[in-house]
């Protein structure tokens, strides 16, 4: 299995410091994840704690991204709110499975739903809030 570290890109940034430091801390837990798969050294308990993580992190950025669709009467909010929540059932099932069990296709799956999830999803918000200047 090739190990694909994600590295924090500029055409990631969505002009929003306290949303791209959540992305990067992300990104963090994925490469993790990828990592400890890659070399062998995930544990069931190394596993229960990064999807732990995983589930518990993406939900409270999920929340600050939606408080401020709200606030700024985000346009397409139903529709990010539907990918947010279809994403963190998928991470729900991660939580059932064995180290052995996570495959090249779920660790492909994170980095690509994140990666994807910014640039295409998350930039159309961008202008928005960096308009309004969320702190």
């Amino acid at each position: 299995m090739g190990f694909n570290k994600i590295e924090w890109k500029d055409q990631y940034s969505v002009g929003v410091k306290g949303i791209d430091n959540q992305h990067k801390q992300l990104i963090v837990l994925i490469n993790i994840l990828n990592e400890t798969s890659q070399n062998g050294a995930l544990t069931t308990a190394l596993l229960d704690s990064i999807i732990s993580q995983l589930t518990h992190y993406t939900k409270y950025h999920f929340t600050y991204e939606e408080v401020l669709f709200r606030k700024y009467n985000y346009s397409e909010t139903e529709e990010h709110i539907n990918e947010h929540q279809n994403f963190i059932g998928e991470i729900e099932a991660f939580s059932k499975m064995k180290p052995e069990e996570v495959s090249e296709k779920i660790l492909d799956y994170l980095n690509n739903w994140l990666v994807t999830h910014i640039l295409k999803s998350d930039m159309k918000y961008a202008e928005l809030f960096q308009k309004n200047n969320p702190s």
